[in-house]
């Protein structure tokens, strides 16, 4: 053999020896992470059966609960107290496990972190646990509870257990953003998202409308601001 043949053969031998090192990665590729092989959730809590161990650190399961917002693609952008948060649901696209995923949804996502990123499994209307249950079948009604006087909420003492966890104020500001029953509005010390469902139930909003100044009476809960009507 001489050595053309010799370098040709080993050439062949060492892009073989290649090709049967990839399928290691892609292997993983084919085979990616499904959760409910490692467990299942027993409403929002995530009970691990103890066959993947290894991963158990890599995956942190979590449920997370907000309005839509915004729909790209498999990236949804949910409002919550805390901000907006952008999650992938395209794994619960491919278990059609969805609903419609529309912008004014409330939803509560079960899934995972990997890398930064929410993974939704999982998506639910946000009436999951039961708090939320409770709060929708028996919402608060504010009228029960007391009156406004000009800017001046006035208690008339029957909701003694609420006090403390509705915090009734008015807010100002001009209206930079609606989506759904968010308004976004503009105020001296920026801006603040505000839920109108209320008052859009009670038809006491007016025209909500970018660049229309309000005045919004309702209250505060869990750092959410619930408008009972919109001047």
């Amino acid at each position: 053999m001489n050595n053309f043949s010799k370098l040709l053969a080993g050439a062949v031998l060492t892009l073989s020896a290649s090709a049967f090192s990839l399928p290691a990665a892609a292997q993983s590729m084919q085979s990616p992470y499904v959760d409910s092989a490692c467990g299942a959730w027993q409403g929002n809590t995530w009970v691990p059966n103890g066959s993947c161990t290894d991963t158990d650190n890599t995956f942190k399961h979590q449920y997370v609960a907000g309005t839509i917002v915004s729909v790209t693609g498999h990236l949804v952008t949910v409002q919550r107290s805390k901000g907006q948060l952008v999650i992938d649901d395209q794994l619960a696209l491919n278990r059609q496990m969805t609903g419609k995923v529309a912008v004014g949804r409330r939803i509560l996502a079960h899934g995972y972190w990997r890398n930064k990123v929410f993974y939704a499994t999982m998506i639910q209307p946000n009436v999951a646990t039961g708090m939320a249950s409770s709060m929708m079948t028996s919402p608060y009604v504010d009228s029960r509870c007391g009156a406004w006087r000009g800017n001046e909420w006035i208690p008339n003492g029957t909701c003694t257990s609420s006090v403390n966890m509705y915090k009734h104020q008015y807010v100002a500001g001009t209206i930079t953003g609606v989506t759904g029953h968010l308004v976004t509005i503009q105020q001296s010390k920026g801006t603040l998202v505000i839920d109108d469902q209320l008052a859009l139930n009670r038809k006491m909003t007016g025209t909500v409308a970018v660049g229309r100044r309000i005045l919004a009476h309702g209250y505060w809960r869990n750092k959410v601001f619930y408008a009972t009507l919109i001047q």
